[in-house]
Formats: structure tokens, C-alpha cells, sequence
């Protein structure tokens, strides 16, 4: 008979966690009361190897599912259990799967299981896999407790079709997240400011160039939750972002934003989908600030100096021989010659391919 178990999940128990995320916190609860677990976790694992812990039960701490998470991932002998395509759809049974001195000789069971003062032995495992990944729930007992017996196994199994069902939507859901936090650090690891808004010019989203930009309140600023231009292009923005989100044949613009101390912000205005479907405006900036790594680039790629490796900078910026001798603090001759020796390492002579040569390097930030 069942040890210590409160019977089986109605299917609306786990349909009503679907999409409530109240309800989908309480299920691994309910799941492990159901057949007598101790404890229980739901986990989806993704296509780079990557997991995440979507519920546990109350008897699991946090700061254990963070070492999980951080450390033990790949060492889990459970999850390696269900990890077959011939195990997939099914519930497992660890005393059935492995002796016993497989767990007990294991990272996972001493550095992990142990550490944490836990004596967590017995484990009924799912798993399904889709194209995003990989979904797992496993319910646990302790090492002093009976084991899992073929009714308790039965009365989980009756419950795959649901927990598949569960497992492919919050699956969906998790990878999505993963994909747009991978996207924003993507975004983030460029120096190019880029700049989401809707069709208002309400602020949605920005990378970390752009939220610099916005902050520092030259060019490009933050007004009442619109993205606003300053200098007197406020309406030329406000028109390319609605003709970017316009309802018929959107289209992308460029705008050139001038700065309070010199320069110029040179802005695309693209056509961007929103998740929810919605039209959006992406703002790429150009110019929005200097990158750090190029002047390390140029000394490592063609063994500039540093001084020549700067003077390269301000010829990209457009700045004159007298201007760089005056911000360099030293006389136009050494500027001179500084340029000469510089273009002969990178194999240019005109300013102008100079000028290319430092703007084709790929935006980075160190």
C-alpha cells in the first residue's frame, strides 16, 4: 500500500497551474502528498545545458536549489536516469534503475545531498522532451524511508498525460524568458546603443549603451516615460518612430541628432514586432559614446602605442592636426609624426581609410 500518501491529484489540480502561477507554486506540494514524497521538484532544462528549478516542494530550502542550479546541474544521477529517449513519457523508479551504491558513491549524494544535511535516497522520476528542451519532475524520499513501491509508481503514471501537458507549457514559458535574457546580454555586449519604444515613443526597453545614453541627457533623454531628442529633433524622432510603426508599410529612418558639446547622434529609426504582436520602434545609436575596447584592438591587431593608438580615435572623429595637438597637450609636429608612424603600421595613408578602418571594427565592450 502507499506509505503516508493522500491520493491522487484531480487533473484540474494541474491544469489550473498551467498559466496560475499561485497554483503552479503549490503543485509540487500537492504532488509529493499525493503518493507519499517527501519532497518534489519540477525542472526544465535547456538546449545549452542550462536549467532552471520551476517549483519545489516546502521541504527543499532555496539556497539548496541555488547550489543545485549553480553547481550540481550535470552531476545529478536522477536526472541521468530519466536522460534517455527510451525513458521519455513514463515514471522511473530509482530502486528499480540503479543499486544503491550508485547514489552513495556519487558527487551528487556526498557533495550535494549530504552538504545540505539532507538524506534525500529514493527518487520516482518524469521526463519529456520537446524541440526547447527537456522537462523533469522528481519526487523524493529519505534514505530511512521505504522505498517506492510499483503502486506508488502507478498512481503517478496515471497522472504523465497531465504533468506532459503542464510540462510543454511551462517548458514554453521558461524558454522564452531564457531566450530574451540570452538576447539581452547579446545586446548588452555591444557598445551600439540600441533602443526599443512603442508607437508613442514610450520607453519598452534598452541595452546597457542605451540606458547609459538615456541617463547621461545629451542627445537622447528620458521624459515622462517617452524617449525624447533634445537640441530641437524632438518632432523629426517623434515622426520616424510613427512611420516605423505604422499600420501599412512601416518603414526605417535615420536621424541626425546634434549634440550639446559637439558631435552628432546618427539614429536608425527601424520596424520592430512586439512579443505581444504589437508595433514597436528599434532606435539604433551610433556615436552614443566611445567604445573602450577599440583603442585595445588597434595596439593588439597592429602594434600601435598608445598615443598612436589615440590620435587613430580623434582622426575617426573627424578632429584636425591643431585640434589633436591641443587636446594631446603637445605640438602639431609630434601629432605629424605620430600620424606617420601609425599609418604605416596599419598599412593606411589617407585619414579618410583610417577614419573606415576604426569604424569597421565591430562594437564591444570589454
Amino acid at each position: 500500500m502507499p506509505y503516508d500518501a493522500a491520493g491522487p491529484l484531480r487533473s484540474e489540480q494541474i491544469y489550473d497551474a498551467l498559466l496560475d502561477d499561485e497554483a503552479f507554486a503549490a503543485l509540487p506540494e500537492l504532488l509529493a502528498r499525493s503518493i507519499g514524497a517527501r519532497s518534489s521538484t519540477i525542472q526544465w532544462r535547456h538546449r545549452d545545458g542550462s536549467a532552471a528549478m520551476l517549483g519545489f516542494s516546502d521541504y527543499i530550502p532555496a539556497d539548496m536549489v541555488d547550489r543545485y542550479i549553480r553547481d550540481f546541474v550535470q552531476d545529478d544521477v536522477w536526472a541521468q536516469m530519466v536522460d534517455r529517449p527510451e525513458m521519455r513519457d513514463r515514471v522511473l523508479n530509482s530502486s528499480d534503475l540503479m543499486p544503491d551504491s550508485v547514489l552513495l558513491g556519487s558527487r551528487f549524494y556526498n557533495e550535494f545531498i549530504r552538504a545540505a544535511d539532507d538524506d534525500s535516497f529514493y527518487c520516482l522520476g518524469i521526463a519529456m522532451s520537446d524541440r526547447l528542451g527537456e522537462g523533469m519532475v522528481g519526487l523524493h524520499r529519505g534514505r530511512h524511508q521505504p522505498r517506492f513501491d510499483r503502486w506508488e509508481a502507478a498512481m503517478l503514471e496515471e497522472q504523465v498525460p497531465h504533468l506532459r501537458r503542464l510540462l510543454k507549457v511551462r517548458g514554453r514559458i521558461e524558454a522564452a524568458a531564457h531566450a530574451k535574457a540570452q538576447m539581452g546580454n547579446i545586446l548588452d555586449a555591444v557598445s551600439l546603443a540600441t533602443i526599443a519604444v512603442d508607437s508613442g515613443g514610450r520607453l519598452v526597453h534598452a541595452n546597457a549603451a542605451g540606458e547609459r545614453l538615456l541617463a547621461s541627457a545629451t542627445g537622447l533623454g528620458v521624459r515622462e516615460g517617452q524617449v525624447v531628442a533634445r537640441n530641437g529633433q524632438g518632432e523629426a524622432l517623434r515622426a520616424a518612430v510613427q512611420r516605423a510603426t505604422a499600420a501599412r508599410q512601416p518603414e526605417a529612418q535615420a536621424v541626425a541628432i546634434p549634440l550639446l558639446h559637439g558631435g552628432t547622434l546618427f539614429v536608425t529609426v527601424a520596424p520592430l514586432l512586439g512579443p505581444d504582436g504589437r508595433r514597436q520602434a528599434l532606435l539604433l545609436v551610433q556615436n552614443a559614446g566611445p567604445d573602450p575596447s577599440v583603442a585595445a584592438r588597434l595596439r593588439a591587431l597592429y602594434g600601435l602605442t598608445a598615443a598612436e593608438a589615440d590620435i587613430s580615435l580623434m582622426i575617426a572623429d573627424g578632429l584636425s592636426v591643431a585640434e589633436m595637438a591641443e587636446r594631446r597637450g603637445t605640438s602639431t609636429n609630434t601629432i605629424r609624426y605620430q600620424v606617420k608612424t601609425m599609418a604605416a603600421k596599419i598599412g593606411r595613408s589617407r585619414q579618410t581609410e583610417i577614419a573606415h578602418l576604426v569604424h569597421a571594427l565591430p562594437p564591444l565592450v570589454d
